[in-house]
Formats: C-alpha cells, sequence, structure tokens
C-alpha cells in the first residue's frame, strides 16, 4: 500500500511503498543469435520496483523502512525486463550490463532525509545501470496516478496530483466541491447564462438577445465536439498501448492538452459555477484584490508570487515547478518565456494546477487537432 507521506506535493518513494519505474524504454543490449547472423541490438524495457529499494535513509523511516534519497538510493531488480540479452555478446551496449540498477535523476528540493534529498513518485528515474548515467529515456515514475475522483475526494486528496484538496477544490465552508462530468460542467454553465440572457430580454434588446442565445446554441454543439475529439485522442492511446507501445510512446499517439481519462484523475472537474468565497484572500500591490471566485483563487495559486507570499507558501510557483517537470522529462525541449502553460482540465473548473494537468502551447499547436481542442475549450471557459 501507499503510505501517503508526501514531499511537494508528491509522495516520497520508500521500500514499504508502491512505487513503479514501469517500461524503461530503451535499454538496448546486445542479443542472441550468435555470430555470424548475430548478436544483434534490440532495446528492451526495464521495470522496477520500490520493494527492492536499496541504500535507502537509515535513521528516517517510511511504514518502517527506508525512504528513497538523491544520489544514493536505487531500485536492484533480479527480473529487469532484458534478460533476454547474455553477457556473452556484452549486455547493454554502452553500461555492459543486464538486470542493472535503477537510479533517480530528480528530487525533491526543499526537503531532506539524513541531509539528502527524497526522491518520490514521478521523479524521473533511468534503469540499468553498473553506476550513473544509464541508458534508458528519463521519464516519470508513477505511484497513485489516475485515482477515482470520489475516492480521492473523499480522503481529502486532489485527484490528480494526491496532494491535501486544492483551496480552489473546496466550497466557501471548507467543504471538498462536488465532482461532475466535463458534460455537465460545460451544459450547467451555458444553461445559466442561457437562463441569464432569456430573463433579460425585451422590445429593445431583442436581437441582441436573440444573437446570443444562437451562440450558446453554437456552444452546445461546440461542447459535443470538444468531447468528440479529446475522446479520439484518448482511444488513440489505448491503441497504442494495446500495440504493445511503451506508455511514453503510446502517449504521443495523443495530445498532450488532454488528460488520460474522463472524470478520474486529472480529468476531474469540480462543480464550481456557484462558488463565492465570502472571506476571499486578497491580494494587490496598490489596492487589495479579491480572490472570491474559483477561478481568480486558482490563477493566483498557479503563477502568482505575491499570492503565496500572502498565503505564507515558500519556494517556486506550481506554473514554475509544471515548467521545470516538462523540461526535466523532455529534453533538450525547452519552455520559452512566453510560451503558454495550458490547463487540460481548467482552472475555472477546479482543474489541477501541477505539472500533470498542464502542458506547453507551443509543444503541441502545430497539431491541428490538439490545437482545435485547445481553442473550443478556450471558448467554453469564456461564456459568461
Amino acid at each position: 500500500m501507499t503510505k501517503n507521506v508526501f514531499a511537494g506535493t508528491w509522495e516520497i518513494a520508500a521500500e514499504n511503498g508502491m512505487n513503479k519505474s514501469i517500461a524503461r524504454f530503451p535499454d538496448v543490449c546486445l542479443s542472441p543469435p550468435s555470430p555470424p547472423a548475430g548478436p544483434i541490438p534490440i532495446p528492451y524495457p526495464d521495470t522496477s520496483f520500490s520493494n527492492n529499494l536499496k541504500s535507502g535513509s537509515s535513521t528516517v523511516k517510511i511504514g518502517g523502512n527506508g525512504a528513497a534519497l538523491a544520489q544514493k538510493s536505487y531500485y536492484k531488480e533480479s527480473v529487469l525486463g532484458d534478460e533476454a540479452a547474455t553477457r556473452t555478446f556484452g549486455a547493454n551496449i554502452l553500461t555492459h550490463q543486464i538486470t542493472g540498477k535503477t537510479y533517480f535523476q530528480a528530487w525533491c528540493m526543499d526537503v531532506l532525509f539524513e541531509g539528502k534529498n527524497v526522491c518520490r513518485h514521478l521523479d524521473i528515474t533511468t534503469s540499468n545501470h553498473a553506476c550513473p548515467p544509464s541508458t534508458t529515456v528519463p521519464l516519470p515514475s508513477a505511484e497513485m496516478m489516475a485515482m477515482p475522483a470520489q475516492q480521492a475526494i473523499d480522503e481529502g486528496k486532489c485527484p490528480c496530483c494526491g496532494a491535501p484538496l486544492h483551496a480552489y477544490q473546496k466550497g466557501d465552508d471548507g467543504k471538498p466541491l462536488k465532482p461532475i462530468s466535463e458534460k455537465d460542467y460545460y451544459e450547467k454553465k451555458i444553461k445559466k447564462v442561457e437562463d441569464a440572457t432569456k430573463a433579460k430580454k425585451n422590445k429593445k434588446n431583442e436581437k441582441r438577445v436573440d444573437y446570443k442565445l444562437n451562440a450558446l446554441k453554437q456552444a452546445r454543439a461546440d461542447t459535443d465536439r470538444l468531447m468528440a475529439l479529446k475522446e479520439a485522442s484518448r482511444q488513440r492511446v489505448a491503441a497504442a498501448k494495446a500495440s504493445g507501445a511503451s506508455p511514453s510512446d503510446a502517449a504521443k499517439a495523443g495530445c498532450p492538452n488532454v488528460t488520460e481519462k474522463d472524470g478520474q484523475g486529472c480529468g476531474t472537474y469540480f462543480d464550481t459555477q456557484d462558488v463565492i468565497y465570502t472571506k476571499p484572500v486578497m491580494v494587490g500591490a496598490t489596492s487589495q484584490i479579491p480572490l472570491d471566485t474559483v477561478k481568480k483563487l486558482s490563477n493566483a495559486d498557479f503563477s502568482s508570487t505575491q499570492y503565496h507570499r500572502v498565503v505564507g507558501n515558500t519556494g517556486p510557483t506550481p506554473k514554475d515547478t509544471a515548467i521545470q517537470k516538462w523540461e526535466e522529462a523532455n529534453p533538450p525541449h525547452k519552455v520559452g518565456a512566453d510560451d503558454k502553460m495550458d490547463h487540460k482540465t481548467p482552472k475555472q473548473a477546479g482543474g489541477c494546477n501541477s505539472a500533470y494537468n498542464t502542458a506547453p502551447r507551443s509543444w503541441y499547436n502545430s497539431n491541428p487537432e490538439c490545437a482545435e481542442i485547445e481553442k473550443l475549450q478556450g471558448e467554453l471557459e469564456s461564456i459568461q
């Protein structure tokens, strides 16, 4: 079981936990047949687990066992995934190993055990080391992902990142907001504006009101189109996985601005439409501005250093952390200063501000389908 001990919103990897480094690819090893036909370089996927953690913390423990420490701890599997290769032919083309060690290449910067940074689920790992550096592409390591929305909320956790529920996922009474389907979220939003528009209709504004009502009718069609595009993206990813593609390769078949699943994990929408905070956080350099709606509060939490100073948070904003995680997982790509970090599930719907629910627009905007998804979602968000 997971132990629910977090550092910087991510669960700490420990020997007594359930952290997994799944299908790290490619671990290229020289493999049979023998000469003259071989050996043949074959890419293998490597998998390792935290219950095989070595050199963990000794004085600070989680569930009675050691935690993963930066530049010290590693996973050592008896069965890694590259056993079909043989040492006779040289094993891995760089490290000359099979069933080598799995090391973390990223860690929490502000939580230390025994003087070393702790490593967490979704921190980058690489596999089949003799010693660093490794031979597989660095990818996040997954522990608590896509938890069913209601289960996570009942446990007081964000369904996306697993951290305690964020302020913008709670109502004015401090209680968790209810999850709602994406389609129902937009329908409720459209209906609310539609009813208010109809109530204002008179002979003087009849044409203007009819124009807006027609625009809302189009918004319903846009919602259906958005749902279809997202489902098509998810089906492409599922088909790639079914064909044997690694998780990272399968993800490339879909749009990076679409959550893996609808209605759970980062795909959880909250019913935020009627939330007004009666005792909002006040920010502002020249005048005090109330963060009295979910959208305002989430926007400030995502990127406002002033907001974080007001609430006593130190360290980088979620936006800065998201950019860092994207760059660490996708070298040598960089997020430009003018680039926009888009949310898969929007901030106004209680979408998580973590790296899991964001994507740099420049990395997918050249794909017409992904760009249309962002355009449709942006237009639906702007309805008022």
